[in-house]
């Protein structure tokens, strides 16, 4: 008897592996249980490959500078309050 995975394990692997860690860390399993249960098309693992690309920039790139700059403004709002700033 073969213990190999077969190629839909592969492939569910593969795409919870393009997650970040942390992310991986809490929804991993959940939605490898997902992919076991229901094998994802080819469109659903371009909706993951994608779900991952965007987990992967809010955790490093776009958002932070944004949440930074957001808590910032939070403490010092500007002259005149937050939604009317003097000239």
């Amino acid at each position: 008897m073969s213990n190999s995975k077969t190629l839909a394990e592969r492939l569910a692997s593969w795409l919870v592996g393009l997650y970040p860690y942390a992310w991986r860390e809490r929804y991993g399993n959940e939605l490898a249980a997902l992919l076991a249960d229901c094998p994802p098309s080819w469109r659903d693992c371009l909706d993951i490959a994608l779900g991952a690309l965007d987990a992967h920039l809010i955790e490093t790139v776009a958002w932070k500078p944004l949440c930074l700059e957001a808590m910032r403004r939070k403490r010092h709002p500007p002259a005149g309050g937050p939604f009317f700033p003097l000239p």
